[in-house]
């Protein structure tokens, strides 16, 4: 390769200007280094917006202005400057928007120093000028905080934003510049000249196999490439992973006398779609436009100098370039493409050492988006080491820190593995990985044994985590919860029904005019319903910020909300009843009564011994957008509220104690003076159907609502999973989040289940949704999973997948939950009649991964060959080949193959045998990106291989999508990364690839700082690692971090995480779920599903052909006098009942066990593994099993072996 040195004429702009000149920033768009901001897309000369939408125009208060960025929080904008300019200017505020809450900070920076800083700015601030030197500095950043991470309606604008050029500045001045040639690292294609766009799917759709592979390999002939021509259009340009900011292209032809003209001859490159409000896009997902530049001719090249100016999409950058050539009639031959961006390159001298001692190992190096600098200046793409002496190399690599698309990684590959070590993190200290035993530093005299003793103190955080005693509960509660979390909303219902009522904290009650629909093919439309009819009562004065809230009973669906307000006290206690319920006649199906009525019961109570002025005043509105008043009409005992004529509510008083009720400006009112110790009640019940005025007006019997909700709640909880512990709101949790799924939930014609994965923001969407499934199915809610899932079977679509809503890949996910559901049940009769359409679904899978089954021109299989097509996995638009996505898709087709299989299906052994292989190529392709990859860094000093989030991202995630999807693209090797792949039984548990997943994403990942809020920012974290970590800091259910330490049996990192995760979203007042830190979607019953899933892991958890009871129970919970009991607990092997009482003061713990019975189930258990965890880690000593001596048990993993047994009961005590 060759290395070039360039004699550079600097111009930072494209034109000449006077000494004093000013230029807006937004008239510079080719310089832009980077951009990256919360939410939309950056306003030129307008305010941010929506991809694909107009902005509003730039607006500070009442001031608008012509020029300047429209920003959003959390945002960075860097601007190339290269010393040219003197001053920077702009007038610096929030944009006006109609409803704005926010608070933002504008912060300035040159070459990384702050040289500004707005102090917190909301709304109403005036705009602040701005006017810093920049004299000399080589690089802008314009930075835009949320202080509190809240970032909505953080619309921050950079007004007038303007910068005046230095009149000392040279632009004339000569430098020597290095540069590397980035084609080499690049694919040589050919594509359809004539085609412009890319894929015609969207992520609702299948691929074609056109759209798939629209490109195809030119080969050369003895280095020379003849450039392919179709319609009489030659065509030939390079195509990369990652997207590159070229600033010049160049073509070396065969001979000089053969090149072609250069009139009409066009250099196209590859612009990303924006879709779905996600700047995304991929080598799948964009156009081809022409790029502006010109051809200059240097003997047998040509140079194609590329003019960016107010160009936006330089800094995004491209994934590929082509040249196209007008028909001539001789073939047009080149000798080699060429390509350089403006990242800045140096040099570097780097040692290597291996432990190998080996004197016949060798290994060999090859250099991504870099050079070995031989003995003779040349420059070299590869090297082969000899391990058991050093070798020192001098490098030329990538200097960027921005844009890291092109960061110089060498690429080791050894007999015992392959890897990369990027050479920013040799010079950043040393590398040294362990597992392989290479050790790289700059060219110091340190030592590889020097740097271990150095780290020899060093630890991860898992192995400091076992050092810890167990996470507690409370320890959680105190340390994790953010208060805020408390304040959400609570949506009330009967089980799965279609009548839906939202209870404020403060109260108010939001409902919906008309009974909603199962399904939704927007998932956003019933959040844009909105609930508008509205009862909204004021307690007292309507000041008092001194409420609470809680769940009649811990758990059940009524909510009790406390409002102190000088000395009285107002409760309103809020349910939905099953009217005319008749508990003899019920049996705890889910559809048994569908007569909703939701009831707010009022109380006022003066626990003053002096009487007190009280009030409450209740506002009806059929429309509170619209301010709508609904009719009231006066009853003997209270009001009725009418719309259109059409009787909805009514308020009765049962208990006046004195009081006047009375309409008073369309209000209805309770007022007056109360006793000292005098209580007051009224109520108001909304029938869920069309009740007829008398009828209305006769609901007044509360106290027997409240009676018969009670009851139908029990009753529905009957056969379910519930558990006795120590930590009681945990225990209720468990509960109310099986509750909370029917809450969320709604029914289709009564016959199906739509499994909600929110109360109100999302639908029933085919992926999320399973989550939902599989949590209620493991808790004993079978009748609800069933229906769930016959709600998805009919909605199959023609070519073999679940009709989406969100996702494609969640087809995958929908089989393997399926198969759980047969795994726990054994429902035979029911899986043939759907056997068919199961079958259907996988088939299609078989069918659809053969479109990938290719070979490169030399016949070797390409990386993702016999994987699926790609897709999408949540929000973000990106296709690609995820990990996470090939593994639902694995975990579906084996299983369902294995649940057919079962049922003597004809050709499950065929879709098993697919599936096997379909796993053979994930792990196949997850090695060969590893390879590729640089390692990481752990906190004990070494360092571990990638676990890439897809096959062509050789590199954490967020360096090719910088701040996308909202600025959390970096999650995306987290929540839905590889670590995935475990769950799903594609890599084992006890792998060296699990272990390094989770100790860096502990390490690192779970450090930084979360999304969207700064309760767990990074400095926070690393300072109380043990609190908060073990989380994700996007959404952490989304990890399955809890599920990987169950299955690696890691008992205290599983309940750190356990106890952290569901602390961060958890609502300690209705004992619901957020989607994200109590923001995003409240009640997110995904994430619930999650939580349910791992609550039963806690307690009992199938290995193979071994059942484990109570395998993660905190140690804690075993003190003396503790129990701990778990009834129905659903297991692979029937239901499991089984009771711990600690003894420990006496020196023993005696566990009574039901083993598990149902008699569709006929895989017996090998046996049954018992874990018990003395509270101060004594180890066990002996056994005692139904009165007799036992010895099969483990003190080192506190575990005890039972053989099968046919006995109802039996009884273990565990002496220390």
């Amino acid at each position: 390769m060759r290395f070039f040195l360039h004699i550079a004429v600097i111009t930072i702009l494209a034109f000449v200007c006077n000494a004093a000149e000013q230029v807006y920033i937004s008239d510079i768009q080719g310089s832009v280094i980077l951009n990256t901001q919360g939410w939309g897309e950056l306003g030129i000369d307008e305010a941010v917006h929506l991809p694909g939408q107009k902005g509003l125009p730039l607006q500070i208060q009442e001031k608008s202005y012509s020029k300047g960025l429209g920003s959003h929080a959390n945002s960075t904008f860097v601007l190339d400057l290269g010393g040219a300019y003197s001053l920077f200017e702009s007038e610096v505020g929030i944009q006006k928007q109609e409803n704005a809450k926010c608070s933002v900070v504008f912060k300035v920076l040159a070459d990384g120093k702050e040289i500004f800083n707005s102090s917190t700015m909301t709304e109403s601030t005036p705009a602040k000028p701005v006017n810093v030197s920049v004299a000399g500095a080589q690089e802008l950043s314009l930075v835009v905080v949320a202080p509190g991470n809240d970032i909505t309606y953080c619309a921050g604008n950079w007004a007038d934003a303007r910068l005046t050029r230095d009149p000392n500045f040279n632009a004339f001045a000569k430098s020597e510049i290095e540069t590397v040639d980035i084609a080499p690292f690049g694919r040589v294609l050919t594509w359809d000249p004539n085609r412009m766009d890319g894929c015609r799917n969207n992520r609702f759709q299948d691929f074609t196999v056109e759209d798939l592979y629209p490109e195809t390999d030119v080969v050369p002939d003895k280095g020379i490439y003849v450039v392919p021509v179709k319609n009489n259009i030659g065509c030939i340009g390079l195509q990369w992973l990652e997207q590159r900011r070229i600033k010049e292209l160049g073509i070396q032809f065969a001979e000089a006398t053969m090149m072609p003209a250069t009139e009409n001859v066009q250099v196209q490159y590859w612009v990303m779609t924006r879709q779905g409000g996600s700047p995304g896009g991929s080598v799948w997902q964009g156009r081809w436009e022409n790029l502006d530049g010109k051809i200059e001719v240097l003997k047998d090249t040509w140079k194609y100098v590329i003019d960016w100016k107010n160009n936006t999409n330089r800094q995004k950058g491209t994934l590929k370039i082509r040249w196209l050539f007008p028909a001539s009639e001789k073939k047009i031959s080149i000798r080699q493409l060429s390509a350089f961006t403006d990242s800045k390159w140096k040099t570097a001298d780097i040692i290597l050492q291996s432990e190998d001692t080996n004197s016949t190992a060798r290994g060999i190096i090859k250099m991504y988006n870099g050079e070995i600098i031989g003995s003779d200046s040349n420059s070299l793409l590869a090297a082969v080491w000899q391990l058991n002496k050093p070798m020192h190399l001098k490098v030329r690599y990538c200097t960027t820190t921005h844009w890291m698309t092109d960061r110089t990684v060498m690429r080791f590959e050894l007999a015992s593995g392959s890897f990369g070590v990027a050479v920013d993190d040799v010079l950043n200290g040393a590398v040294y990985v362990k597992e392989f035993g290479l050790f790289a530093a700059k060219k110091t005299p340190q030592t590889i044994d020097e740097y271990k003793q150095s780290i020899a103190d060093k630890k991860t955080i898992l192995q400091r985590v076992e050092e810890m005693p167990d996470q507690t509960f409370a320890q959680a509660n105190e340390n994790v919860h953010r208060a805020g979390a408390d304040l959400g909303p609570t949506m009330l219902s009967l089980a799965c029904d279609n009548q839906k009522y939202l209870v404020q904290r403060d109260g108010t009650i939001n409902f919906y005019d008309s009974i909603e629909t199962a399904d939704s093919t927007n998932s956003n439309t019933h959040k844009l319903q909105r609930y508008l009819s509205q009862v909204r009562p004021t307690f007292g004065s309507g000041t008092s910020t001194d409420i609470s809230r809680q769940l009649q009973g811990g758990w059940l669906p009524i909510v009790i909300t406390t409002i102190n307000d000088n000395g009285v006290i107002y409760r309103q206690r809020s349910f939905v009843a099953p009217y005319d319920f008749n508990s003899a006649d019920y049996k705890g199906q889910l559809f048994a009564e569908r007569k909703p009525v939701f009831v707010s019961q009022f109380i006022i109570e003066n626990q003053q011994d002096k009487d007190a002025n009280v009030s409450l005043v209740i506002k009806t509105l059929s429309d509170y957008e619209k301010n709508e008043f609904a009719e009231l009409k006066p009853t003997p005992n209270g009001a009725v509220a009418y719309r259109d004529n059409k009787p909805f509510a009514s308020l009765v008083v049962s208990n006046a104690a004195g009081l006047k009720y009375e309409i008073k400006e369309g209000n209805w009112m309770l007022s007056g003076r109360l006793s000292a110790n005098g209580k007051a009640e009224c109520s108001a019940c909304i029938p869920g159907w069309n009740a007829a005025e008398d009828e209305i007006a006769a609901m007044n019997n509360v106290e027997k609502l409240a009676s018969d909700t009670e009851a139908y709640w029990k009753q529905i909880m009957i056969p379910t999973m519930s558990v006795e512990i120590p930590d009681v709101m945990l225990q209720n949790l468990i509960t109310a989040s099986q509750v909370h799924c029917t809450l969320a939930a709604r029914n289709e014609d009564y016959n199906s289940v739509a499994a909600w994965i929110a109360s109100s923001d999302y639908g029933p969407l085919e992926s999320e949704a399973q989550s939902v499934i599989r949590g209620m199915q493991f808790t004993g809610n079978y009748e609800f999973a069933r229906k769930a899932h016959e709600f998805f079977i009919k909605r199959y679509n023609k070519e073999g997948f679940v009709t989406p809503t969100y996702t494609v890949m969640g087809t995958g996910w929908h089989l393997w939950c399926v198969s759980e559901y047969y795994e726990l049940t054994k429902d035979k009769k029911w899986v043939k009649e759907n056997a068919d359409e199961i079958a259907r679904v996988c088939k299609w899978i078989m069918n659809t991964r053969e479109k990938t089954k290719r070979t490169d021109t030399f016949g070797n299989k390409v990386p993702e060959w016999g994987l699926m097509p790609p897709g999408t996995m949540a929000d973000w638009e990106v296709f690609n080949f995820y990990y996470y996505m090939n593994g639902f898709y694995y975990a579906g087709l084996n299983a369902a193959g294995r649940m057919l299989k079962d049922i003597g299906y004809p050709g499950a052994q065929t879709m098993i045998d697919n599936a096997a292989e379909l796993r053979e190529c994930i792990v196949r392709a997850y090695h060969w990106t590893q390879s590729q990859s640089p390692v990481y860094p752990l906190q004990d000093g070494t360092w571990v291989p990638a676990y890439p989030t897809h096959v062509y991202c050789p590199s954490p995630i967020d360096n090719f999508y910088k701040g996308e999807d909202g600025g959390r693209s970096w999650a995306y090797d987290v929540e839905v990364g590889s670590h995935h792949l475990v769950p799903l039984g594609v890599i084992e548990p006890d792998s060296k690839d699990s272990h390094w997943t989770m100790n860096h994403m502990e390490d690192v990942q779970f450090m930084g700082s979360g999304w969207g809020y700064d309760g767990y920012s990074s400095d926070k974290n690393y300072k109380d690692w043990f609190n908060l970590g073990g989380f994700a800091k996007v959404q952490p259910f989304y990890a399955r971090t809890t599920e990987v330490y169950a299955l690696e049996d890691n008992v205290k990192a599983f309940i750190r995480s356990y106890f952290n995760s569901t602390i961060t979203l958890l609502n300690r007042e209705d004992l619901s779920l957020w989607e994200h830190f109590h923001n995003g979607a409240y009640n997110k019953t995904h994430e619930t599903g999650y939580f349910l899933y791992q609550s039963r892991l806690m307690f009992a958890m199938e290995r193979g052909d071994e059942l484990w009871l109570a395998p993660f129970v905190p140690a804690y919970w075993m003190q003396d006098g503790q129990k701990v009991v778990a009834k129905n607990v659903p297991t692979y092997f029937g239901t499991l009942n089984y009771k711990i009482k600690s003894f420990v003061g006496g020196g023993y713990i005696e566990v009574i066990i039901n083993p598990p019975v149902n008699p569709r189930v006929n895989n017996n258990y090998k046996s049954m593994v018992l874990r018990l965890r003395h509270p101060e880690g004594k180890p066990i000593k002996s056994v005692v099993v139904d009165g007799k001596e036992y010895k099969d048990f483990d003190s080192s993993k506190d575990i005890i072996r039972l053989s099968p047994t046919t006995a109802k009961e039996v009884v273990v005590r565990a002496c220390y």
